[in-house]
């Protein structure tokens, strides 16, 4: 089951994958031999952390095994043409090494989790540094072993040099690259997520006009019978207003249908994916939400922990329910304070915790605001403010068959809100 898997996510990926298996060991020919012998330090390197930052969806040490191996194959084939006479197994021997750096890179990048901080280029840089000495040093190790080159605490340290300054380096290009691409996709989903609770919210008063229609029809029908059969013209007159209600809930209805049918066409037009991994989407509604607590002049710090998250799972859906959450509790906070969001998956569920330092909600509307159109907001607003956000959050937790809790203390200045969902339903989609 796991070999298919891995099989579909290579096929799914295979032109990235390619350019990885290409790039990265052509890259390894430009290189400097900084200790004089068959060690080398090379582009190669940086151009594989780039592709394990990019291509997610495939483990890192499935990467390292597949470049790993074209960097042999690439080194043997040069071997093979450039050496006379040609020594298959000298060849081997000589560049084993450098093949297994690769998949220990692989395997050292995965376990420090590199890509769970996104948003923290200095642990990336230090992380990535680490992951390079390990594996480096590794390189050193084996071929000591194999060839008896010298290993000594000089090479360490130059090791760690080079480490430094490319991992720094390259980390500083990766970002400004990609910083302003990668705020245009997140703007990018987040509309679509907007526009998919507005969908949601839009077929559900589709449903309500068509049930005021139906019942005023009904209630303008008897009326008439009762106008007639009493002869009092005042009743038929009150049957006849309901009926012009009931034909303006129509109207409503028939514009509802023609928004739902654009919206709909634009949702499926869309260019963001429809499934996305979990911790990427918990990035997503923290870069969101802290630049809109910078637009609302806020200085609010949001953090974020996810552990057991590399699944993917339906986008738009979690999404807003996350977000509706999130900013919610950036609107709570007055100026200054922290979010807290956890990502965490338990078995067969996935629980979402946000938690705020906001002013807190008290006991007696703790059990409403899940009503619609309830909101603690109107006491501190002199505008009208439809609490719709909250009462979606729980009917779509709901409907994925979950349950949403809420813990608030104005005391403690302090408010949780923990959503549980049963993976599968999420995986479904």
């Amino acid at each position: 089951m796991e070999g298919g898997r891995i099989i579909r996510l290579l096929k799914d990926n295979r032109i990235l994958v390619l350019l990885m298996a290409i790039l990265v060991p052509l890259a390894g020919e430009f290189n400097i031999r900084p200790f004089h012998d068959d060690y080398r330090v090379s582009f190669g390197i940086p151009i594989f952390f780039f592709f394990l930052f990019v291509i997610r969806k495939i483990h890192p040490v499935i990467s390292g095994v597949i470049v790993g191996f074209a960097v042999l194959v690439l080194r043997i084939s040069l071997d093979f043409f450039n050496s006379v006479p040609f020594d298959f197994l000298l060849s081997v021997r000589t560049h084993i090494p450098a093949s297994i750096f690769y998949i220990i890179y692989g395997l050292f990048f995965h376990l420090a989790k590199i890509n769970r901080f996104q948003q923290e280029a200095e642990v990336i840089g230090f992380l990535g540094m680490g992951v390079e000495i390990v594996a480096s040093l590794s390189e050193l190790a084996l071929r000591h072993f194999l060839s008896d080159e010298p290993f000594s605490v000089p090479m360490v340290g130059k090791i760690v040099l080079i480490a430094f300054v490319r991992n720094f380096f390259v980390l500083g290009v990766i970002f400004s690259v990609f910083k302003d691409k990668k705020v245009q996709e997140d703007q990018k989903i987040m509309l679509e997520s907007h526009l998919y609770e507005v969908n949601i919210h839009l077929e559900k008063t589709l449903q309500y006009a068509d049930e005021i229609t139906k019942d005023g029809q009904e209630l303008y029908r008897r009326l008439m019978r009762i106008g007639s059969a009493s002869g009092h013209p005042e009743v038929i007159r009150h049957a006849q207003d309901v009926l012009g209600m009931a034909k303006k809930v129509h109207d409503i209805k028939q514009d509802n249908k023609r928004i739902i049918s654009i919206l709909s066409k634009l949702l499926s037009k869309k260019s963001s994916p429809d499934r996305i991994r979990l911790d990427e989407l918990g990035y997503i509604v923290v870069r969101a939400n802290q630049y809109y607590a910078e637009k609302l002049n806020k200085e609010i710090h949001i953090s974020l922990d996810t552990e057991n998250c590399e699944l993917y799972i339906d986008a738009f859906t979690v999404l807003s329910l996350i977000n509706n959450l999130v900013s919610n509790s950036v609107e709570a906070i007055e100026k200054k304070g922290m979010i807290r969001i956890s990502l965490r998956r338990r078995k067969n569920w996935l629980t979402f915790t946000i938690a705020d330092n906001g002013p807190g909600i008290q006991a007696k509307r703790l059990q409403r605001i899940f009503e619609a159109g309830y909101t603690t907001k109107l006491l501190e607003r002199k505008d009208p403010f439809s609490g719709l956000g909250l009462s979606y959050v729980k009917e779509e937790v709901q409907k994925l068959g979950g349950r949403i809790e809420v813990k608030s203390s104005p005391d403690r200045r302090e408010t949780i809100f923990t959503i549980h969902l049963p993976v599968e339903r999420l995986l479904r989609g």
